[in-house]
């Protein structure tokens, strides 16, 4: 059953009583799941609650009506044991292919039994729309959390990245608790250091940096035959990087795509004062060349720039590393590394006393 056509069907309203639905939660129960569920994304300790099953060949199981859109294709099965009191669940785990790919959980076991309905709440427009386009673009993965069996929709597989949606599991009819959205915002935690003192204060945000000012002049079609893409978006600080004291132009840009969901890529360089990537040295670092890359070079986020005993430090990602650098000498020197937690929010709770069923005709 497809999205489209889930907004056609015959909707069932479960009155007061989630349990008419099958699901015996209560608003309190949803919203402690949800902000439990959110601590530990936020916190980074997601991997540990996830459900790991043992692979198996898909050409072992036998055919069954695959309850996932049509347009989804199965690509791993696992064994799962989701309840010690039951045999395990036999899941399959499916993906749209293109260029925005979303990966569903979809249960085989049972194919009888109705599987991944879409609940929305009566006339309630805007969880109507949440729930519209909620897997669009994502990927699902179980966890275990406060001994409930939850579904959650991840911006990708990897269990770091920002949550979109949870479920309570439900036995393969997964009953929506709440979407989440992301802060803006990231939380750093201190890998390794050479100044403890500052790595600690750059993670808390303490320290007092360059101000950003709009980019000068850029030409477009050096930075395009450079990096292959234009600098849509750029700011600049200028600052003697290298400490030889000639100031160079340091200059972020970013690149806007609409290919597959849609996202932005950074770029930074040193550049000439006509707006050409620069035959400096300090290019290698922040734009080093990736024949495997289809954008021809590592992209690089530079999040603020500073000076600190008379050497400027860079913080961002920088030849694929998040940290705070120095390039005194053109060389390129770790104080700090870092890994970062982007941070998330509940946008739109679900209660399940205002949930309503969708069924097939």
């Amino acid at each position: 059953m497809t999205i489209g056509r889930a907004l056609l069907i015959t909707v069932l309203l479960c009155v007061q009583t989630p349990a008419r639905c099958g699901v015996d939660i209560t608003d309190a129960e949803a919203n402690r799941l949800c902000e439990k569920f959110l601590a530990l994304a936020n916190s980074g300790k997601l991997e540990q609650q996830a459900i790991q099953g043992q692979s198996i060949a898909i050409s072992e199981i036998e055919p069954v009506d695959w309850d996932a859109p049509e347009s989804l294709t199965v690509f791993r099965a696992e064994r799962v044991q989701l309840d010690q009191q039951q045999e395990p669940e036999i899941l399959g785990f499916t993906t749209g292919g293109g260029s925005c790919s979303t990966n569903l959980v979809v249960t085989t076991s049972d194919p009888e039994s109705p599987r991944n309905r879409y609940r929305y709440t009566t006339n309630d427009v805007e969880r109507n729309e949440v729930l519209r386009w909620v897997e669009w673009g994502t990927s699902q993965r179980l966890f275990l959390v406060e001994d409930q069996v939850l579904l959650a929709s991840l911006r990708s597989l990897n269990s770091a990245s920002l949550p979109n949606f949870l479920w309570l599991w439900n036995d393969g009819e997964p009953f929506p608790l709440c979407a989440f959205e992301g802060t803006g915002e990231s939380r750093l935690e201190v890998l390794t250091s050479e100044n403890d003192r500052l790595c600690r204060r750059v993670a808390r945000r303490e320290i007092e940096t360059i101000k950003w000012q709009e980019a000068g002049p850029i030409d477009q079609d050096a930075v395009a035959d450079y990096f292959g893409a234009r600098a849509e978006d750029s700011r600049e600080v200028v600052v003697d990087l290298d400490g030889d004291g000639q100031p160079e132009r340091l200059v972020a840009m970013t690149y806007h795509s609409g290919a597959g969901c849609g996202a932005s890529y950074e770029f930074a360089a040193v550049l000439t004062e006509t707006g050409a990537p620069a035959s400096s040295p300090l290019n290698q670092y922040f734009a080093p060349a990736r024949p495997y890359n289809r954008y021809r070079r590592d992209t690089a986020t530079l999040n603020t720039v500073f000076v600190h005993d008379g050497l400027v430090h860079v913080f961002g990602r920088v030849d694929s590393e998040l940290g705070l650098f120095t390039f005194a000498g053109q060389q390129k020197k770790n104080v700090c590394t870092f890994q970062s937690f982007p941070q998330s929010r509940i946008s739109v709770p679900f209660p399940p006393n205002q949930t309503v069923e969708v069924q097939s005709d």
